[in-house]
């Protein structure tokens, strides 16, 4: 099997409280890569690719997840050339993902994924931001960018845990999301937001009404995906003309 060696794809995994989402991911769509990084909670074997991001095990552990685990790619693997942020619940399409990175450009100043802005309201302004769960595709140049000011002062809240509630107000959205402060910096640094909604799903196989397995062949993310949901859809894309037995 001919691996993809531009892409490092970055797993934001829950390692202690459902190791079994990431080990999906793992056996079905991260065997098609030549690296990958899961950014978790715990050590895990030496023979899976990880760093610990944080010690916090619940779910506002995502920002740490994504900023240090964008360092961690930066600093293993220098020679990709781009980066796909997902979560554990992520499935991804190999096939087409190849294909949309032949349409892109890795030197332009933007980044890729599925458009969700008006859903984080702040000093009365919507943050423009891209779905983590459907997945976000940086070129490495600007992951490199992102993990040196992150370690500035105005920029070292970015990998702090997010708490709840949300907050609307302040100087800057220290308390939100990983992909909402990816989004905001993003902004800031005058980063392009490219909108490809069609392609990256932040509801997939058996969580929107009108997305079936089989619509995994069109796409080249779906999330909230678990273990299950992953088998199938890696059966279907071995099999494309079989239809899966649990749909």
């Amino acid at each position: 099997m001919k691996k993809i060696k531009n892409v490092c794809p970055l797993v934001l995994a829950a390692t202690t409280a459902k190791p079994r989402f990431f080990e999906a991911c793992l056996e079905t769509w991260i065997p098609y890569f030549e690296n990958y990084l899961i950014s978790g909670d715990c050590s895990l074997t030496d023979d899976i690719s990880h760093c610990i991001a944080t010690d916090n095990t619940g779910w506002h552990s995502c920002p740490p997840k994504l900023f240090n685990g964008l360092a961690g790619v930066v600093k293993r693997y220098p020679a990709c050339e781009w980066v796909l942020a997902v979560d554990d619940d992520t499935f991804v399409n190999h096939i087409n993902l190849i294909k949309l990175l032949s349409t892109l450009d890795s030197s332009k100043r933007a980044i890729y994924g599925r458009d969700m802005t008006g859903n984080f309201p702040f000093n009365n302004k919507q943050v423009q931001f891209c779905s983590g769960g459907a997945g976000t595709l940086i070129p490495l140049w600007i992951t490199k960018e992102i993990s040196q000011k992150m370690i500035t002062p105005q920029w070292d809240w970015l990998p702090q845990c997010s708490e709840w509630p949300w907050k609307s107000v302040g100087e800057v959205p220290d308390n939100g999301g990983a992909d909402v402060k990816l989004g905001y910096f993003a902004t800031k640094n005058e980063i392009q937001q490219k909108n490809l909604a069609e392609l990256f799903q932040p509801e997939g196989y058996g969580k929107a009404r009108s997305t079936t397995a089989e619509d995994i062949l069109n796409v080249v993310t779906y999330h909230r995906q678990g273990p299950r949901e992953q088998r199938i859809l890696a059966d279907i894309l071995l099999h494309p003309l079989k239809l899966a037995k649990d749909t």
